[in-house]
């Protein structure tokens, strides 16, 4: 034991003071060599002394590591000599215990997730609640919103970690799934709506702040991305297409999401056997549904499919017009249905003023600029002037890079209003040159046509506040932040020729 203790202190790299965990080896050759020198000692109970000796000697790291493997090796072949010593299986508890926790904490420093909270779970001792807290750490919602960054693999982590300690992976993440997958409660998601999806169905919708359920279902469609094969795959089939009336209709709905996220079209028309037009009408079929459940409106999917959907618009309007959830359920289903009533769509468009949902207003006035009958109405019209004069309306110079940014997006929608001559274009020059957006001001311009005053107004205010060459700087800059070519605007203000009217874009 002298020679062992004099090997180990002449070979042995000290600790560099740091108390940082070291994930290379240092001292890998000695450790191996003091290994096989205690393997040769007769009496157990000193090498297993030796060996804890050694552990508790090296640095946190990877040689700490190793010598608790070894160390586990002693004990167990002390057991081995002289089964049932109590003094043997306490050691070799002790040993295990000690060897699992250190390669646990080597997983966790390899996969940068050595974290204060993570850490203390391995110290005391609950590798299972570290499987689970794993599963839920912030980076698989940010890897979600930003696709390019740096994240670490908490797959492969969690994998190594249940494989340390004896741990079932394959159960552990069936029943994650099993407390993700249902929604907290049975209300369904305010953010299930057409729009979330129908661009691109792979994509699980993260509007806003995410919702615990939103975030339960990235954690799902993470679980699944992460292996699994075929069961992860039968296990979302058995909740999207259940006939069974104890699976909810969101929970069907969130099954079929994460299918469409984790499978390409080949894959999902092999498993079920159908075209993937019918797991995409199926999709569409629940967000109906969940929907209507949430409205407390309780609909099977054959009711739906066979009931009369003027009746139904009609029906539902009456009742939850006054509610944001009632207005975009029926605009959602008059689109999905082709019920193109005048007065209907009125009524849908003066609510989305009244509530000031401006995100939905938009992408309403987008779909009816392939309904021309509606056109003229007071109520399109009205709804244009809010949609582009919302992000001026309280701006106070000078105007943040976010909300300049704001009222730029809001004015390239104007090329596609198939009546733009007909807005408030006036009040909206005004805004512009109220706020020192001058190149905007100058953008409305070939708009402005038939408006003299206001056209002598905007030439003014621009020739007064910028030079040529700023100007034309910025509308190129314009240009290339996605507007319609604004090249002739700088002729426009050098000299007095008429103004040419700009005809809006066809409708979409």
């Amino acid at each position: 034991s002298a020679m062992l203790e004099k090997n180990a202190k002449d070979g042995l790299v000290p600790s560099l003071g740091s108390g940082a965990w070291i994930l290379g080896h240092i001292n890998k050759s000695v450790l191996e060599n003091i290994q096989i020198c205690i393997s040769t000692m007769t009496n157990s109970e000193k090498a297993t002394a030796a060996s804890h000796w050694v552990v508790n000697r090296l640095p946190k790291g990877a040689d700490k590591v190793l010598a608790s493997v070894g160390a586990e090796t002693t004990v167990e072949g002390w057991c081995g000599k002289d089964e049932g010593n109590k003094e043997a299986l306490g050691g070799l508890e002790l040993s295990r215990k000690t060897r699992k926790q250190l390669e646990t904490e080597q997983v966790l420093h390899k996969h940068g997730l050595a974290q204060p909270q993570y850490l203390e779970m391995v110290h005391q001792n609950k590798p299972l609640e570290l499987v689970f807290r794993l599963y839920e750490d912030p980076s698989i919602e940010e890897r979600n919103r930003v696709a390019a960054g740096q994240y670490p693999d908490i797959g492969a982590a969690a994998d190594s970690v249940a494989n340390i300690n004896g741990l079932n992976i394959v159960k552990i993440k069936y029943e994650l799934l099993d407390k993700w997958l249902p929604l907290a409660n049975s209300c369904s998601s305010a953010n299930d709506s057409m729009s979330d999806f129908t661009l691109d169905l792979g994509n699980v919708s993260t509007s806003g702040e995410s919702s615990s359920d939103e975030s339960n279902l990235l954690r799902c469609v993470y679980l699944l991305q992460g292996g699994g094969g075929d069961g992860g795959l039968q296990y979302l089939l058995k909740y999207a297409f259940s006939t069974d009336s104890m699976v909810s209709t969101s929970h069907k709905l969130r099954a079929l999401k994460c299918l469409f996220s984790i499978c390409k079209e080949e894959e999902l028309e092999k498993a079920t056997g159908k075209p993937v037009l019918v797991a995409q009408q199926h999709m569409r079929s629940l967000v109906y549904l969940a929907r209507l459940e949430a409205l407390n409106l309780p609909y099977s999917q054959q009711s739906l499919e066979s009931c009369s959907k003027v009746s139904l618009v009609e029906g539902i309007w009456r009742t939850y017009k006054h509610s944001p959830e009632g207005i975009t359920l029926v605009r959602d289903l008059c689109i999905e249905y082709q019920i193109w009533s005048t007065q209907l769509w009125t009524a849908v468009l003066d609510q989305l003023c009244s509530h000031s949902m401006l995100k939905e207003l938009t992408t309403t006035l987008t779909v009816l600029n392939s309904q021309p009958h509606l056109w003229n109405s007071p109520q399109f019209l009205s709804a244009w002037n809010m949609v582009l004069l919302s992000p001026f309306t309280s701006l106070v110079p000078p105007v943040t890079q976010e909300k300049a940014e704001k009222c730029k997006q809001a004015l390239k929608l104007l090329h596609f209003c198939p009546t733009a001559g007909d807005l408030d274009l006036t009040t909206l020059a005004n805004e512009c040159v109220r706020v020192g957006m001058f190149e905007l001001a100058a953008m409305l311009l070939p708009y402005l046509a038939t408006n003299t005053t206001t056209v002598n107004m905007v030439k003014k205010e621009v020739e007064g506040n910028i030079q040529l060459g700023d100007l034309s700087n910025k509308l190129r800059k314009l240009e290339q932040d996605g507007f319609p070519s604004l090249a002739n605007i700088d002729l426009m203000l050098k000299t007095e020729m008429k103004v040419e009217p700009c005809e809006a874009s066809p409708a979409l």
